[in-house]
């Protein structure tokens, strides 16, 4: 429902491509990259493990590129190292376009199911989503 709101949102001021940016910009900036570069506080993997600067660097890269998948945006002149890329970006679009529909899409009869939470965990969790909170 989220990404939903969003695109119709962005959809009233802006055209259908600057919307998919963004929302593939939330999504990504959000939820991908985050759970890339630090799988550890997001509970992909166990706590106890350190993870090094390469390893940081080279998540933080892989979340670049699919950004740009979700931009439809090539490397050009400024970042000549990932020009080779270009093909993959191009190769990806569409699929990327997909997934971005698809998660902006609405079930026609959503089942949802009522959770009984108090206000503050109801915080708590919207903070976790976010990803303000660890």
């Amino acid at each position: 429902m989220l990404y939903h709101q969003l695109r119709v949102d962005l959809e009233r001021r802006y055209d259908t491509n600057a919307a998919r940016a963004a929302i593939g910009a939330v999504f990504i900036l959000r939820c991908v990259v985050p759970g890339l570069v630090t799988p550890q506080l997001r509970g992909f993997m166990s706590e106890d493990v350190q993870l090094n600067d390469y390893y940081m660097r080279t998540m933080l890269l892989l979340g670049k590129v699919i950004q740009n998948v979700s931009n439809n945006v090539l490397y050009g002149d400024k970042e000549p190292d990932f020009v080779p890329l270009n093909d993959f970006i191009t190769r990806n679009v569409e699929k990327m376009n997909v997934f971005l529909e698809a998660i902006c899409t609405v079930p026609e009869n959503p089942v949802y199911t009522p959770i009984e939470q108090s206000a503050k965990e109801k915080k708590d969790q919207m903070l976790n989503v976010m990803g303000i909170m660890g």
